[in-house]
């Protein structure tokens, strides 16, 4: 069973639409007082200020260090405009900020900034675009970033479809805990993609992710038990393992796989 790549959850919702971004972020009116501090003190009020609810004059303490190149202001200014945090949202500009950010080497911005230009969220939507930013994003070892780099390899989104590179990063999100990157590997190695094929090393996998709870290698588990694949054949073993994919997921193509597997299981 193959499962499409879904981005991380924004931080930022689901917002509809996109405007034409501005080739420079405009500025909120600013106060004096905010431009003669650093980047560094403009940034620290700001936050003092949002956390004190003087929303107006704390978005104009983070464009003041934002506009002088301080990326903590800057990804802070982005969410701030995609989420509306002081009545006024503009995905557009909200974009260029993150991407300011994140070319800067704010780690939260680079795990954001991907999904933007996947989802076409502020920017023009660009999968090439979406797989650059999550290269750069996958540099800091995040496993759920990884795991999506894996996903775009395996199914081609961005980039040319490379089993081999996919596996490589499954494999980087699996040693940091992935569940969904574990039940990936036994997928392939269970078909020969991407890595030699290995029932055995397949079951392990899915073993592998069943000890993180992950749902979809429970379904894994009781595939292997059902056609005696990695290990010894259990009918028994495997309904108890599709009983356990209904018992922890409300992923309806997930309940479904469980469902007909145990019907065609019997009683």
């Amino acid at each position: 069973m193959r499962r499409l790549l879904i981005a991380l959850p924004l931080l930022l919702g689901a917002c509809a639409g996109t405007s034409k971004p501005q080739d420079t972020p405009q500025p909120a009116p600013a106060e004096a007082s905010a431009d003669r501090l650093s980047p560094r003190q403009a940034y620290e009020e700001a936050i003092r200020l949002r956390d004190s609810n003087e929303l107006t004059k704390a978005e104009a303490h983070l464009y003041s260090a934002a506009r002088r190149g301080y990326s903590e202001a800057q990804y802070e200014l982005a969410i701030w405009l995609f989420t509306a945090r002081n009545g006024r949202e503009d995905e557009a500009e909200g974009a260029q900020w993150m991407e300011k950010a994140a070319g800067a080497g704010h780690a939260g911005a680079r795990r954001l900034i991907w999904q933007l230009y996947l989802l076409g969220q502020g920017v023009e939507q660009s999968n090439e675009r979406a797989f650059d930013w999550l290269k750069i994003a996958a540099e800091g070892g995040d496993a759920e970033v990884l795991y999506h780099l894996g996903l775009a390899y395996f199914e081609g989104i961005g980039t040319a479809r490379d089993p081999v590179k996919a596996a490589e990063q499954f494999l980087s999100a699996a040693d940091k805990g992935h569940g969904g990157a574990c039940y990936y590997l036994g997928v392939m190695h269970l078909d020969g993609v991407g890595v030699q094929k290995n029932e055995q090393d397949a079951f392990a996998w899915f073993a592998t992710g069943a000890g993180f709870k992950h749902p979809a290698c429970y379904l894994g588990m009781g595939d292997c038990y059902r056609d005696g694949r990695g290990v010894e054949r259990s009918v028994k073993k495997a309904r108890d393992w599709y009983t356990l994919v209904l018992l922890a997921t409300e992923d309806g193509d997930l309940l479904d796989a469980a469902t007909n597997r145990l019907a065609d299981l019997g009683p």
